[in-house]
């Protein structure tokens, strides 16, 4: 077994308690400082949610998506195509759309 180290504080107006590694906050302070916690949970903090004392929810940070590089997608996709290419010529969308369209 090990120990849990804590400390009761109270953090810019919000009363908490931090464990090692993330925040615990009741539902009815999480509704008090939503703003706030979303700060914190935003920077990296790990945020708990508990109702009566049992943990419910978990706030956190979504991962920072980079930026999509489209010649290297393009790239890729055209390595893709010939790779698993079947040999076979197939109509493009864009023909098949204005048949479509013209049969209307």
């Amino acid at each position: 077994m090990f120990e849990l180290c804590f400390i009761m504080a109270v953090v810019d107006g919000v009363k908490s308690t931090h464990y090692i590694g993330h925040m615990i906050v009741s539902l009815r302070e999480s509704k008090t400082h939503l703003s706030h916690l979303v700060s914190l949970a935003e920077s990296g903090q790990e945020i708990l949610i508990t109702v009566r004392g049992k943990p419910r929810a978990r706030l956190t940070a979504i991962p920072r998506v980079a930026k999509l590089d489209m010649a290297g997608w393009k790239t890729r996709l055209e390595r893709l195509r010939k790779r698993y290419s079947t040999g076979k010529v197939s109509l493009k969308s864009e023909i098949i759309i204005s048949d479509l369209r013209e049969e209307r």
